[in-house]
């Protein structure tokens, strides 16, 4: 059942068009987050949502009902930003009756919906405690029970980990991502991370310059980006510039410059003889092998960095690198700059993608 849909949103800023012709939809229960560089868009999608902005063109529906001009206060929805914004003078438990006692609610109400929020955000027992008191991941976590506390049909949360180090980030994700199956709440999150996008989302909309890229799980978009953008958006992807030498049944050989590699066609993305491409390949998809593997190609290793469990490799081939992640235990992880060796990728992992797409 469609819970939310976007449909033909734009919004400008002068002569600048933010959001550009934007739809949507998103079902009851899912965790969609908007994921892309800075200045694409997405917290002003965001803002339009939560009726901090008004769009110049498009609408809002949620259940079926438009509130495209609906205020703000009126759409029942729970925002949580990058900042807290919680008052330094007020206790935990009085942050998170705020919004409820601004609404009216009874005194049995308040106290009975700030004890279930801080219950499932894990504060039991910090209801007297002011903000100062408290570490940057339970500041997020009180920030989260005041959105909560008012059962709210939405939760809208604005890079809200951006200020925690990388563990208390992780571990936070971790409770955004059980709090949201807990109360089954339909959430839209906005972030430039790719990890927590990953780590966090049911779907997926990659922005770019306003305009959605791509939509869909994470795995879909991690198997297959649409374009060269999102392929290079999403990390330490292999993009290679290359040159379709030869098309057989369903596969085709690319020149990249320093090998020709053979690639399993995708019927998305069809490929013709003489096209420039764009070569996307995964780095934990190149292996050291042997001269005779799939794909083999004679490299040099360049740099090799210890990550605990995975161990990060570049090699120099040609002109260019081609970064691999292999398990730290493997032998491959014992690799010293300088050593040549073999790497191969299968055909079925090498991606062709349009070079102007």
């Amino acid at each position: 059942m469609q819970h939310l849909q976007l449909i033909g949103l734009t919004k400008r800023f002068g002569a600048v068009t933010a959001v550009d012709n934007l739809s949507l939809e998103i079902e009851r229960g899912q965790f969609v987050t908007l994921l892309g560089p800075s200045g694409c868009g997405k917290t002003t999608v965001l803002r339009m949502i939560a009726g901090l902005e008004t769009p110049d063109e498009g609408r809002i529906v949620v259940g079926g009902k438009d509130i495209t001009f609906t205020p703000a206060n009126r759409r029942g929805f729970g925002l949580v930003f990058q900042n807290y914004a919680l008052f330094p003078h007020l206790t935990v438990m009085e942050n998170v009756a705020f919004g409820l006692r601004a609404r009216g609610e009874s005194r049995d109400t308040i106290e009975r919906e700030v004890k279930r929020a801080l219950e499932l955000v894990r504060l039991s027992g910090f209801e007297q405690r002011k903000p100062s008191q408290l570490s940057g991941g339970q500041q997020q976590r009180v920030a989260l029970a005041r959105a909560l506390a008012a059962r709210p049909e939405i939760l809208l949360l604005d890079e809200p980990l951006s200020n925690l180090d990388a563990q208390l980030r992780e571990e936070t994700r971790a409770e955004i991502l059980r709090l949201q199956k807990d109360s089954g709440i339909t959430a839209i999150y906005v972030t430039h991370d790719q990890a927590e996008a990953f780590a966090l989302s049911d779907r997926i909309a990659i922005m770019n310059r306003g305009r959605f890229e791509q939509i869909g799980t994470p795995a879909e978009i991690y198997a297959r980006p649409a374009n060269p953008f999102v392929a290079r958006f999403l990390g330490n992807i292999n993009v290679l510039p290359g040159t379709v030498k030869a098309v057989e049944e369903g596969r085709a050989q690319v020149d990249v410059g320093f090998a020709r590699l053979w690639s399993r066609l995708d019927p998305a993305h069809p490929a013709q003889l003489g096209q420039a491409v764009q070569v996307c390949i995964h780095p934990e998809n190149v292996e050291v092998t042997g001269a005779d593997g799939p794909n083999a190609t004679l490299v040099e290793v360049d740099i090799v960095q210890f990550h605990g469990v995975t161990t990060n490799v570049r090699f120099q081939a040609g002109e260019q690198y081609l970064h691999a992640v292999v398990l730290s235990r493997s032998n491959a992880a014992a690799l010293r700059r300088g050593e040549r060796v073999y790497v191969g990728v299968r055909p079925e992992n090498v991606l062709l993608l349009p070079a102007s797409a």
